[in-house]
């Protein structure tokens, strides 16, 4: 049999994935044995070609090591990443691996050289862009950064390996990986912050629908939250609101709001009474033109940039309010340890960046040390020493 595709009663197939199922006799062995499984390829000829190549393991007596990197990419997926709260960043990591690695590379076949290759090739590509208004996917003039080759290649290639030693048994030697020189040396992280004069303006230039949302980005310090909350998450009278967990696995933990944080979230939902979702914006034209929508993240980044442009203000991001929050908790509350529980940072040096906003608060420290180089006793030991040294 040669390969094909699973399929139903009725004839449809039941995966994309073309499967091989075939006999033959392994070297050493005394008589044939069957192998199927899949191929992990979408079309005939792939298909084909990866059969061909796990027959010659399978008379080697190898076939059991004969697992390609899309075929592995697919059982990972299904086992596992498929179920978890990143699922859809988990998703194009995965076909970036597939991409760049080889879909017909097998998994006992990747070494540091080969991962190395790969992540130079990412490095190179140009970044794809959606254009709104031809509906098209394009190709701008910007390559790919280092930092996106380490977080949809090397950091995830990781995990995938260390999934195919353990639970798919491939008997790959990680000990031959040094993950630390295969990952790109990136930019420092940024800490940008608003100055209140560009925040002024930014208020001034954004759409005022949009302000409610943008404040609660700013002045709760959240990351992503606000686009998708939907009323059942939120509890007036306790004065409580459920969020995504930032956690590996996928859950929900309950935040308590700021006096301010509350009164802006009920006044949202009593503009929108019948809209799932809190936060929403006002149609300015079109016959539904004053009907309010739920705000979705390509519009409030489309109306944060043009907030932006119009204000003058450049190289900020939506994500950079929670930056400047930072900055502001930690100058106001000069404690380190209350804007790492505020920012749900895993580890202290996370919130280190922001200990530079208290420098003027250390000069004024040091300003304040004395010395007593100029008591009267310390001005006389000199003329007193050389008086005696005659």
């Amino acid at each position: 049999m040669s390969v094909y595709l699973p399929r139903d009663k009725t004839g449809k197939p039941k995966t994309r994935v073309y499967q091989y199922d075939f006999r033959i006799k392994p070297k050493g062995a005394k008589e044939s044995q069957r192998f199927f499984g899949s191929t992990g390829q979408a079309t005939v000829r792939s298909a084909e070609r990866v059969e061909a190549r796990l027959k010659e393991l399978a008379k080697l007596g190898q076939l059991s090591h004969a697992m390609t990197v899309a075929g592995a990419c697919e059982r990972y997926w299904e086992q596992k990443m498929q179920h978890t709260r990143s699922a859809k960043d988990q998703a194009t990591n995965l076909e970036v691996i597939s991409t760049y690695l080889g879909a017909e590379t097998l998994v006992i076949d990747i070494t540091p050289e080969i991962i190395a290759e790969a992540a130079a090739r990412r490095a190179q590509a140009r970044v794809r862009k959606y254009n709104r208004r031809t509906g098209q996917v394009e190709v701008t003039e910007h390559k790919t950064s280092l930092a996106t080759v380490n977080r949809q290649l090397i950091q995830p290639l990781r995990r995938f390996l260390k999934y195919c030693r353990k639970p798919l048994g491939v008997p790959i030697d990680l000990t031959d990986f040094n993950w630390s020189e295969l990952r790109y040396e990136e930019a420092e992280e940024r800490n940008r912050e608003i100055a209140p004069g560009d925040e002024i303006r930014y208020w001034q230039t954004l759409r005022e629908d949009y302000h409610p949302i943008v404040e609660m980005y700013l002045i709760s310090g959240s990351r992503s939250d606000w686009v998708e909350l939907t009323r059942d998450k939120v509890d007036i009278n306790a004065g409580t609101v459920r969020v995504p967990s930032r956690k590996k696995k996928p859950g929900e933990i309950t935040v308590r709001l700021t006096p301010a944080e509350l009164e802006i979230i009920s006044a949202e939902m009593a503009k929108a009474p019948l809209c799932r979702y809190v936060f929403t914006y006002e149609l300015q034209r079109g016959e539904a033109k004053g009907e309010r929508r739920a705000i979705t993240a390509t519009g409030l980044r489309r109306a944060h940039s043009s907030a932006c442009a119009a204000a003058g203000i450049e190289d900020f991001r939506i994500h950079d309010f929670r930056h400047t929050m930072a900055s502001r908790l930690m100058r106001s509350s000069r404690n380190p340890k209350l804007v790492q529980r505020n920012l749900d940072h895993a580890s202290i040096s996370s919130t280190a960046r922001y200990m530079h906003v208290m420098e003027d608060e250390v000069l004024e420290a040091r300003g304040k040390v004395t010395t007593y180089r100029s008591s009267p006793g310390v001005v006389s030991l000199p003329s007193k020493i050389a008086s005696n040294n005659k």
